[in-house]
């Protein structure tokens, strides 16, 4: 499922980067419609800075972005992807991410961590509301999980690296 939604979130972010533009159906594919070009108006990645342990049942700030919309191409929305990186004691947990606008939540995504140096979650989304030419807003990524030892982890385990725990946003044109 993990792998599914991976899959699914770096399509959606292909199609609002242009990659999947010029993209055609065969020939035989005669009742399918190609994809727009939707320009990606501005684009960012956020690394978190530090691990934060998590207290059961709280919902936790781990990642946080300040944008400030584009002079003109809005009214926009925000495309976000997250991958999260979290360890456990041990015990069976549940997290739930979400990403928050002060307002609006959007992207929630839910998952097991059964194991030491557990799995990462991600999540991806389109806000749920648009946002106004030289508008601002602070998109948080919010963790929760059912039991406590948990923390979130700012690098990943493994010994051949690989990204930090991020938050990458895309502002797009909306009507």
């Amino acid at each position: 499922m993990k792998t599914a939604l991976r899959i699914v979130a770096l399509f959606i972010f292909a199609v609002l980067l242009g990659f999947a533009a010029s993209w055609r159906p065969p020939a035989h594919a005669q009742n399918v419609t190609p994809l727009p070009s939707t320009p990606v108006l501005a684009y960012s990645v956020t690394t978190e800075s530090a691990s934060t342990a998590l207290t059961s049942g709280t919902l936790t700030t781990v990642n946080t972005k300040a944008v400030t919309f584009p002079s003109s191409g809005c009214p926009c929305r925000v495309f976000v992807f997250y991958n999260q990186y979290v360890t456990t004691s041990g015990t069976t947990q549940v997290a739930e991410t979400l990403v928050s606008d002060g307002v609006n939540n959007f992207a929630e995504s839910e998952w097991s961590i059964s194991v030491n140096n557990g799995p990462s979650g991600t999540g991806a989304g389109m806000s749920p509301v648009t946002y106004a030419n030289n508008a601002s807003a602070t998109f948080t990524l919010k963790i929760q999980v059912d039991s406590t030892g948990t923390t979130a982890q700012q690098a990943p385990f493994h010994a051949f690296g690989g990204r930090n725990s991020r938050l990458e946003i895309a502002v797009v044109p909306s009507n």
